[in-house]
């Protein structure tokens, strides 16, 4: 009786009685024990607080597949659940413990406990998960049943692994029971069946100018041969630049590679028309463009403007030096033009402003700007107006646009320092910034002479200056990564020629093999799992960073990208090893990043998250990259045991240098223009019979519109202090107006002493708009000079001044007054430029008896006009002592170097026992009389110490080009050094008091 566990014997009495006591004898020796298998955490119905994959896990384990093979059958282990206590109840015979019982009853305890740790319950809502979609329910529902009926449900729960699954179609939930692990593999299986199917966009980059020409009504058979590649797939394609398909996942990738294959056997003819200067500037004007618009049309040959490159400038190129650093990084130099590329580096260094290419530039900026096109000025101004202007010594990467046509693949835009007091070590650091970024991207990179141009650097300063940025980088640990070529290039051979002579010195003086590490990702990314996030590898790393860095300096706010996860995921691709990636990072109105990776195969997606890389805890967080750094450093401490032990080192670490060829003190340059400067124009098209029309049509249009006019304004730009500086201000106004509001063809000579301005022009139309812009200028530039000029402000500490009157007048200054005072303590203390802190005190020690304002109204507006023109007065306080000429003379008639005791300059000085000397007694000989006067210094020449004084610095009719002034060393006594300001220009100073002193 199965009910009251009881056993009933019927027969002889005798018998039963036997029975009974066989019976209970066999029940004495079997051995009973219950397990609890309720679940940890049970569901909302009953029949779920014992029903669970427990009963199934001891029932595999006992019968088997049926109850003939499994271990209770040959162990004689009997099994029952118990309903009432939710626990299985288990018996066998003891004399069989001692056959292998007791092992298969702990064997089955460990299954239970584990099963019990990741035991689950959880639902699954229909209702939910259109909410999470964001979708209506209906047509959730909808796409469910369709692909899923309810018969299916539980069957592919159990596919999953799932113990027990319940679906109750009328609420539309399904209840599940089982492993954690499980359970979520059958949500996500039910989830993605309630998905829409996979839609996938793809771009596709299209050669140069492809676009165009395939838009073109004379390339109409070319688009219908495109069209016909997609046509039978179910996509959608725009023909933009990139080329953007949409569809289903599968299409999309079929799609995608169809059209690669037939852009890649599309072939478009170029053409090369080199232009003269004014022909170039011509068709860049407004008529030229409109001109290149009208061929386009009726050709279908698209015109574009490039750097001009030929055997004639790669072969004035040429490598004068070679030498190897410690880390294996050749170091070259080169002559030539930097552009044409004849040295093959992928890498090109912009010696840029802070603004990049922004406004105009010249030098070796303006020549990246005019060969790299809109591309690379469009990339430019995306990251000055992500950035501003950027910080000195900072460097920026773009891609090479048009540049790429010579072999360059990145332009690095390096900002140089400006020559002051730190540059030096600024320069430095702006070179090893530009290794440092370049080694991270590309094989060799070439840098110009940074700073020669403009910027003012003198070439043996920043020879050295590039060499000691070069070698700190390669000392510094930084990762080499793919880097093994350094090209200093320049076209002016004698400044090669200083590079290579530093190099030269430098390599007699490498001893060291120097220790890299593996290059640390700046990131670190993770994705996430069914259960906890997981960290993507060091390889994986440094792929992500080069997503996310392309993603900030491309024009669109998305990128995707491939990445191979070794995973054990099931969904890869057919003859894949691995499960591959698409890498989908965003960037939102925000600026917020967001990345996800999707399953090529599956489409599944998964949420990837980025944080920043603590280097202290790469070797924990990151994984491989220990692996990595261990076999570098294991590579390195060979290489110096073998150095240790007398060994040569290895190939790839010897030094050498590769002097300048005897007898080769200069390069024959073209007798053109150079390469960096002259552009031509290139024609393409789908046809070579469209170019030859197009260039024929081109040279008509040119010989129509080559009625050339001249004319020449001399004088138009007057002689004055600052006539240079008034020559280049026209020139920007020029430049600037032609870019933004007249797109002339109109250039800019300087002819003869008088600055004189030469308009040339393709059309006399263009020329008598240039000839308006000019005169229109002088005229602005005269009345804003009348302007500054009429604005004189006289000291306010002058007691009465008649502005209508003339002449020259003393006013003695009170002597218990704080005017008195200040003047007083000028004339004890050193003045001029010493620095204030270092200023030497108390060094003029006579009694001043009187002290006299000197107003004389002209002489002052004379030295007030002056001090406007400069860029900064730097105003400051000197002495004067004016010989034998009569004090009140030069206050009379103003400064004027006829009196200067050299006849070249006025010397003044800033210690006013130095110029105690050269005073004029009074009459009566018991005094004496020196000039306080303020000296408009602008920009100070200030002469190295040691050559100061020599013979041609005494004669020096004016200052160094650019500066306005100089410094100079006139007395030293011991460590004490007396310094002279001096003048070239008779209205710089004007004398403000007259001191009398004994």
């Amino acid at each position: 009786n199965m009910q009251e566990s009881r056993l009933y014997i019927k027969g002889n009495a005798d018998s039963v009685r036997d029975a009974a006591e066989e019976m209970q004898r066999h029940l004495q020796q079997i051995k009973v024990e219950e397990l609890d298998v309720r679940a940890p955490k049970r569901g909302e119905d009953p029949a779920f607080k014992w029903h669970s994959a427990t009963v199934k896990t001891v029932k595999s384990i006992l019968e088997g597949p049926d109850t003939r093979h499994g271990l209770g059958h040959l162990y004689r282990v009997g099994w029952a659940v118990n309903k009432q206590t939710a626990s299985i109840v288990l018996c066998w015979w003891e004399e069989d413990e001692e056959n292998g019982v007791s092992d298969l009853l702990e064997k089955l305890k460990q299954q239970l406990r584990s099963f019990e740790a990741a035991y689950k319950e959880d639902v699954w809502q229909l209702a939910a998960i259109a909410q999470t979609l964001g979708e209506p329910f209906e047509r959730i529902r909808e796409r469910f049943s369709r692909s899923l009926g309810d018969s299916d449900v539980e069957k592919l729960c159990e596919e999953q692994g799932v113990a027990h699954a319940k679906w109750d179609q009328s609420a539309e939930v399904l209840t599940l029971c089982g492993k954690g692990d499980a359970i979520a593999a059958a949500q996500m299986a039910m989830t993605r069946r309630c998905q829409p199917v996979k839609q996938l966009k793809k771009e596709v980059k299209l050669p140069e100018h492809a676009l165009l020409l395939l838009k073109h009504k004379r390339n109409q058979d070319q688009c219908e041969d495109l069209d016909k590649i997609y046509r039978s797939l179910d996509v959608e394609v725009t023909l933009d630049e990139p080329l953007v398909i949409r569809g289903e996942a599968g299409s999309v990738d079929q799609a995608a590679s169809n059209i690669s294959r037939w852009l890649g056997q599309l072939r478009i003819a170029s053409e090369r028309v080199l232009l003269k200067p004014i022909q170039q500037a011509f068709l860049k004007s407004e008529p030229g463009m409109v001109i290149l618009e009208k061929i386009f049309r009726e050709t279908a040959a698209w015109a574009s403007f490039v750097g001009q490159l030929g055997q004639q400038w790669q072969s004035d190129s040429k490598c004068l030096a070679k030498a190897r650093l410690p880390n294996g990084t050749v170091v070259e130099v080169w002559s030539g033009d930097i552009l044409a590329n004849a040295q093959s580096t992928k890498g090109l260094v912009n010696s840029a402003n802070p603004d990049l290419l922004k406004r105009q530039v010249s030098g070796i900026a303006g020549a990246i700007k005019r060969a790299g096109g809109e591309g690379l000025v469009g990339a430019c101004d995306r990251i000055s107006a992500a950035r501003g202007p950027l910080p000195f010594c900072s460097v920026e990467r773009t891609e090479a646009y048009n540049l790429s046509e010579r072999g360059f693949e990145h332009i690095f835009h390096a900002i140089p320092p400006t020559r002051s007091t730190k540059s030096p070590q600024n320069m430095q650091e702006t070179v090893h910034n530009i290794l440092r970024a370049a080694a991270a991207k590309t094989e060799s990179v070439v840098l110009p002479l940074l700073g020669t141009g403009i910027y003012g650097w003198q070439t043996d300063t920043v020879s050295s200056l590039l060499l000691a940025g070069i070698v700190a980088w390669a000392g510094s640990g930084d990762p080499v990564g793919e880097l093994r070529r350094i090209v200093v290039m320049d076209s002016n051979i004698e400044k090669c020629q200083h590079f290579a002579a530093s190099l030269h010195a430098y390599d007699q003086d490498i001893t060291d093999i120097v220790w890299h590490e593996p290059p640390l990702p700046k990131n670190k990314w993770e994705w996430k799992d069914d259960l906890a996030w997981v960290t993507y590898d060091y390889d994986q790393a440094l792929d992500l960073d080069d997503f996310y860095q392309e993603l900030l300096n491309s024009r669109t706010r998305s990128v995707t990208r491939m990445l191979c996860v070794p995973s054990l995921s099931k969904h890869k691709e057919e003859g894949e090893q691995y499960a591959r990636y698409d890498i989908e990072m965003e960037l939102d109105d925000a600026g917020k990043l967001k990345v996800q990776q999707r399953n090529r195969k599956s489409g599944w997606p998964r949420p990837v998250r980025q944080s920043e890389l603590v280097p202290e805890k790469a070797f924990e967080e990151l994984p491989l990259y220990k692996e990595k750094w261990e076999a570098a450093k294991e590579g390195y401490d060979r290489l110096c045991a073998e150095r240790e032990a007398g060994s040569a080192i290895p190939s790839g670490f010897d030094r050498w240098f590769t002097p300048l060829p005897p007898g080769s003190s200069s390069i024959g340059r073209s007798t053109g223009t150079s390469g960096s400067d002259a552009e031509s124009l290139v024609l393409s098209a789908l046809d070579e019979q469209h170019c030859e029309e197009a260039k024929a049509k081109l040279t008509m249009e040119i010989d129509k519109a080559e009625c050339k006019a001249e004319e020449t304004f001399p004088g138009a730009l007057k002689p004055s202090e600052r006539a240079q500086s008034a020559h280049n201000d026209f020139q920007e106004c020029m430049a600037s107006r032609l870019d933004e509001d007249l797109p002339l063809a109109v250039t800019v000579e300087a002819t003869g002493l008088d600055l004189s301005v030469k308009l040339t022009s393709l059309g006399k139309q263009n020329l008598e708009i240039g000839r308006l812009l000019l005169k229109s200028w002088i005229q602005e530039r005269e009345r804003a000079i009348l302007a500054k000029q009429a604005e004189v402000q006289f000291p306010e500490n002058w007691l009465s001044v008649d502005n209508e009157a003339e002449g020259l007048d003393f006013q003695p200054v009170a002597p218990d007054s704080l005017e008195f005072a200040e003047v007083v303590q000028l004339m004890r203390h050193e003045t001029g430029l010493a620095p204030k802190e270092t200023a030497r005190q108390n060094l003029f020690t006579n009694r001043i008896v009187k002290v006299e304002q000197v107003i004389h109204r002209n002489l002052w507006r004379k030295y007030y006009r002056f001090r406007q023109l400069l860029d900064n007065p730097n105003e400051v306080w000197v002495k004067h002592g004016t010989g034998s000429t009569d004090p009140a003379l030069v206050c009379e008639n103003g400064f004027n170097r006829s009196y200067s005791m050299r006849d070249q300059g006025i010397y003044t000085a800033e210690n006013a026992h130095s110029s105690d000397g050269y005073v004029m007694p009074t009459d009566d000989q018991t005094q004496k009389q020196m000039l306080l006067c303020l000296f408009a210094a602008g920009k100070v020449f200030q002469p190295p110490p040691e050559e100061y004084g020599q013979k041609s610095e005494r004669q020096t009719k004016e200052p160094p080009k650019g500066f306005d002034s100089i410094r100079g060393i006139v007395k030293r006594v011991g460590q004490d050094v007396d310094f002279a300001l001096i003048s070239y220009q008779d209205n710089q100073i004007y004398p403000f008091y007259r001191v009398t002193y004994e």
